[in-house]
């Protein structure tokens, strides 16, 4: 929920009917019915699915991020081992070394935690696996205990458990 206070244009008693003495108050709510509500504007930047250069990157990401369409889904501008597209699947900076999906182990091996940074419109699942081959979700529960930070934790079976686990994100 957003809110915020708006000027209000109310009679007082007695008064010139620009509020502020009296009995009303000098501000509105939203739930003020005698006047329009507070306007929110937000600002941002719409990425389209275009792929003009069929490189596997949208058009519109790589025009923000790096001016034009000449980098490919596999450079690494920024040399932190994560390739074009996988810091646009992570909605990391790919001209920032110190911006990208890291995660950081916890817990113990059968009651593990992981905590990563996550950004908006990305979908995040935990994976866990024997064999680095065959993936399934892991069941844990997922916190965001501030914004930007994500900590998963779950209880693993004590006879077999998941000797690998992994966070995968993919675009909205």
């Amino acid at each position: 929920m957003v809110s915020s206070l708006s000027p209000a244009k109310q009679v007082t008693p007695g008064g010139t009917g620009l509020g502020g003495s009296g009995a009303y108050p000098q501000w509105s709510t939203r739930e003020d019915n005698l006047f329009p509500g507070p306007v929110l504007e937000v600002e941002g930047t719409l990425i389209g699915d275009a792929d003009a250069d069929a490189d596997g990157l949208p058009d519109d990401w790589e025009r923000l991020c790096f001016g034009n369409l000449d980098q490919g889904a596999s450079g690494d501008p920024d040399g932190d081992g994560f390739s074009n597209r996988a810091e646009w699947l992570s909605g990391t900076a790919p001209l920032s070394a110190s911006e990208l999906l890291r995660v950081t182990p916890g817990g113990t091996e059968t009651s593990p935690t992981l905590e990563f940074p996550v950004r908006p419109n990305r979908i995040y699942t935990v994976e866990r696996s024997t064999d680095l081959v065959q993936w399934t979700p892991a069941q844990g529960t997922l916190t965001r205990p501030t914004p930007g930070r994500a900590v998963w934790s779950g209880l693993l079976d004590p006879v077999t458990p998941a000797r690998f686990l992994r966070v995968s994100v993919r675009a909205e």
